[in-house]
């Protein structure tokens, strides 16, 4: 007699919804070995993957009735398992994200062994400190450093807008530092900087461009480095800017987090780096305060190629309005997965011809789709059945937007040069560097998967780079 076929997910699922537990315990049965693999691939530790697999289950049992496509519960569970991974990450790392944010010369000198007595002094150290905060700044602390919530969880937990808390935790953080560097009696002159219209522009900018990553707390910084540069990325576009005003800065200092500053417009300012804050003053306006992010910044200098295959030569203002038709054309004509499973991220083709000396910028109706993320957390390209399933309903279409371009090529044959590009990254590079209209900007490429190159032709102390995103193959 023939074996009976296992029942199917949905099967399961909907005995489940009606309150059948053996049906859920089916699911675990089917799924759990690869949860767990899933899981621990990511943090590592045995004991840790098995806790996060009970989570896991336990939490996709309890919102089972928010899957809306019972044939998807596998791409489902394995994104609670991706999402719970990363949570393990952030609580597992937030006490070491603590100790190098408030890390003071003289605080952090255990040695490479481990000094058990140095590390309960630190503990002590940020113990005393906190208790110099107010009950409010207290609270963020501990809820966003100590226990590992986000921004948005945070605000929810302590009944408060997102803004409130950031505005909190950047507060108590620089009590914070100045109650450990009085504690361990550190004094160091301030430096004073004049600051002129550029250098409060770059400032303002900096804040589009920093990394709001809670791993990666440098990047959430503006790094002003040695000889006046100023220096800030996410890790996708990348701005550098060197200032005179700035070239007798005795040493790095990264001044954040960066993407909570806000810089009015003005004229001229002062910039004064303490030891652990800096403080931004403009005439009639309420003084702009800043921590020290401890340690060194990236090696920018590592990512930015010294070789290119290809110059295009625009006029700034003609390129912002061709950005401007594209991001008005896209904005109503993408439709969402109502499951969330897949994402949508603006892009743009940048094409570059070298007979028509013409500079192009493309969309479809089909770029800019990525499929679930996998074990590491990265989204993949949509398969082109997967792109006509979301966008099925919506009738093709390509909008082309084209501007004259001057194209020099270096041993490159190609007659049409591609790469995408994310649109609202493109504007804001353009903006950012700070161009008169009619200013005339070199954009330099090397191949479709590196960075390309910005800088005005009349002043070489300015650049960006902007990376470039995956394109569909078929």
């Amino acid at each position: 007699m023939a074996s009976e076929e296992p029942p199917a997910d949905r099967d399961l699922i909907e005995r489940t919804r009606a309150g059948d537990q053996r049906a859920f315990a089916v699911l675990v049965g089917r799924y759990g070995r690869e949860v767990y693999a899933r899981l621990a691939r990511r943090v590592r530790y045995p004991e840790d993957a098995e806790d996060l697999l009970q989570e896991v289950f336990v939490k996709a049992y309890t919102q089972l009735g928010q899957l809306k496509d019972s044939d998807r519960f596998e791409a489902w569970l394995g994104a609670i398992a991706d999402n719970e991974a990363r949570m393990w990450y952030r609580r597992r790392y937030v006490q070491l994200r603590l100790e190098e944010m408030f890390e003071v010369q003289g605080i952090l000198e255990a040695d490479a062994t481990g000094d058990e007595a140095e590390m309960r002094r630190l503990q002590r150290t940020v113990q005393e400190a906190l208790r110099s905060l107010t009950e409010a700044h207290r609270q963020v602390i501990v809820h966003h450093y100590f226990k590992g919530h986000t921004y948005l969880e945070t605000a929810d937990l302590l009944g408060l807008d997102v803004e409130r808390v950031r505005s909190r935790l950047q507060k108590a953080r620089r009590r914070m530092r100045e109650e450990i560097t009085s504690m361990n009696g550190q004094k160091t002159q301030p430096q004073t900087f004049e600051l002129g219209r550029e250098e409060l522009h770059v400032l303002r900018w900096a804040k589009t461009f920093a990394s709001r990553d809670e791993s990666r707390l440098k990047l959430q910084g503006i790094c002003l480095n040695v000889g006046g540069k100023m220096v800030a990325t996410d890790g996708h576009r990348m701005l550098v800017w060197t200032s005179e005003r700035l070239e007798k800065i005795a040493t790095q200092v990264i001044l954040g987090p960066w993407f909570e500053m806000e810089i009015p417009e003005a004229e001229r300012g002062t910039l004064t780096i303490e030891e652990q804050r800096a403080v931004i003053r403009i005439p009639g306006q309420e003084d702009r305060v800043a921590g020290i992010i401890p340690g060194s910044y990236v090696n920018y200098n590592a990512v930015i190629p010294t070789t290119w295959s290809l110059h295009a030569t625009v006029a700034a203002g003609e390129l912002l309005k061709a950005v401007d038709l594209i991001a008005d054309h896209l904005a109503p004509r993408h439709p969402t997965d109502p499951e969330g499973a897949y994402q949508y991220v603006p892009i743009v083709e940048i094409r570059l011809s070298s007979a028509e000396q013409s500079l192009s910028l493309v969309t479809t109706r089909e770029m800019g789709y990525y499929g679930p993320p996998d074990a590491e957390g990265k989204r993949q390209d949509c398969s082109t059945e997967e792109v006509l399933r979301l966008t099925g309903d919506t009738p093709f279409w390509i909008f082309t937007s084209s501007i004259q371009a001057q194209i020099e090529t270096e041993g490159s044959s190609e007659e049409i040069f591609r790469i995408g590009v994310n649109p609202t990254y493109l504007r804001d590079m353009v903006r950012a560097l700070g161009f008169d209209p009619d200013e005339a900007l070199e954009l330099r490429f090397i191949d479709p998967v590196k960075a390309i190159l910005f800088s005005p032709v009349r002043h070489a102390d300015r650049k960006g780079l902007l990376m470039p995103l995956r394109m569909r193959k078929d």
